[in-house]
């Protein structure tokens, strides 16, 4: 679940600089798809969909490519399968600024602070009382990732009592029990990414909320958004929407095992969908966050290059996020200042999905800054 992470924490995949936008024409691309092309007074974008074109072809990229700007499609490419913008995907560690954001919606509704300690709702952990909610959601708890115990070696979540066969609740419960029991806080010594933190969090939600994670979520992000393709794997029932399945030899190894993302990344989305929510952080976009929670989201916690729930590149004013759920791997990134949207979604084990990325960011600040 953490390579994309690894990857994006190790690497300077945006180049380039920032230009505002402008108007929007009609325009092929290589692969055949329609898009639409954005000009502006400070960088010409009319050739960026055939660049897109050609990233995706040279690459040999299978999944779902999907750019756009302010809401208006730039590019979209069908994956090998026949999958495009409205299939539903797992969305693996995308998942997490869902969870950051219903985090801070409590608490501009009054019902919880990120300075509140864990001990307020784990009595029980050792060490709880050292370690904040903010730490959690901007990776800075120190507490280990329970998915490393799971995959270690392998994909073996039994080694931590979770099972294909337990309900949600039970391999949540497990999961708890190990967290707890095995995990120890060291707060704001460093940046160390882990999915602990995520799956704590969505546990406070539940009790702070008094309903469901996923429920608060849908309620408050997801419905007022009109997001009707995104949901969570363990309860999705949205049988009228093409899911993308799963290929390669580790296929649906983990999310056959109900409650094993929660939190961290159990959600489903299309790219589509996801460009809806990206623009939640497009400058005077916001429809659902208010503007004290993207400012909160957004901020460069001890210069990490982490806010909560999601990376940003400062430089460019660039807000994104990876996810890898073997086999699913996805890609979100927004330029808050233009309104351009980037969506990678893959379903294929072996992927080019971080060349396609990089190719496609670099084609899109050049074209900025011409």
């Amino acid at each position: 679940m953490k390579k994309w992470i690894a990857f994006l924490c190790a690497a300077a995949v945006m180049t380039g600089a920032l230009a505002g936008c402008g108007a929007q024409s009609q325009q092929s691309s290589e692969n055949g798809t329609t898009e639409q092309a954005a000009t502006d007074a400070s960088g010409d974008l009319s050739g960026l969909s055939d660049k897109f074109g050609a990233a995706v072809k040279q690459n040999e990229f299978e999944g779902v490519a999907y750019a756009a700007q302010n809401g208006e499609k730039l590019f979209e490419s069908e994956s090998g399968q026949g999958y495009n913008a409205d299939t539903v995907y797992h969305i693996a560690s995308l998942s997490k600024q869902f969870t950051a954001a219903a985090v801070l919606l409590l608490e501009e509704e009054g019902r919880l602070s990120v300075d509140d300690t864990l001990d307020k709702y784990f009595p029980d952990y050792s060490g709880g009382d050292t370690v904040k909610l903010h730490h959690l959601l901007c990776m800075r708890s120190g507490i280990a990732d329970y998915t490393d115990a799971m995959l270690e070696g392998a994909y073996v979540p039994e080694s931590i009592g979770v099972t294909a066969d337990n309900s949600a609740d039970e391999n949540r419960a497990a999961m708890e029990t190990w967290i707890l029991e095995n995990t120890t806080p060291a707060p704001d010594l460093n940046f160390t990414y882990s999915n602990t933190n995520y799956f704590l969090l969505a546990e406070v939600i539940e009790k702070v909320s008094g309903e469901s994670y996923e429920d608060y979520i849908n309620e408050k992000i997801i419905s007022p958004l009109g997001m009707n393709s995104t949901g969570f794997g363990d309860t999705w029932n949205k049988t009228d929407l093409t899911v993308a399945s799963g290929m390669g030899e580790t296929k649906y190894a983990f999310v056959t095992y109900p409650a094993a993302a929660y939190g961290s990344g159990d959600m489903m989305s299309t790219a589509k969908d996801l460009t809806i929510w990206a623009n939640e952080f497009i400058n005077g976009k916001n429809k659902v966050l208010s503007d004290s929670i993207i400012t909160k989201m957004t901020a460069n916690y001890e210069n990490a290059g982490y806010g909560y729930g999601v990376m940003l590149d400062e430089n460019h004013g660039i807000v994104h996020h990876a996810g890898n759920l073997p086999p699913f791997t996805t890609y979100l990134s927004v330029d808050r200042e233009t309104g351009f949207v980037l969506v990678l979604l893959d379903n294929a084990e072996d992927t080019s999905e971080k060349d396609v990325m990089q190719q496609m960011n670099k084609d899109y600040y050049a074209a900025k800054s011409a």
